[in-house]
């Protein structure tokens, strides 16, 4: 089944909160907390509200296993479905 643009850019969003570099990764997280995209489109089974809570959840966590694992499980669950 082939994504469309928006959902390219939330699931980008994500792998990006993995990213070695400090840059990147601090810009997804501001894409995730900027007011303009609480209302994320939804990506496969998960609404666009879910999938940003379960990335702040996440980020609550510091930079590690924890966190890295929530955000794999995130992008398995979305490549599933």
């Amino acid at each position: 089944m082939k994504k469309s643009l928006e959902e390219s850019i939330v699931i980008q969003a994500i792998r990006d909160l993995l990213d070695d570099n400090n840059l990147i990764s601090l810009d997804a997280t501001m894409f995730f907390l900027h007011a303009d995209n609480k209302q994320l489109c939804p990506v496969g089974k998960l609404s666009g509200r879910q999938i940003r809570d379960r990335v702040l959840d996440a980020l609550t966590h510091r930079k590690g296993v924890r966190r890295e694992k929530l955000i794999r499980d995130l992008l398995n669950e979305i490549s599933r479905s």
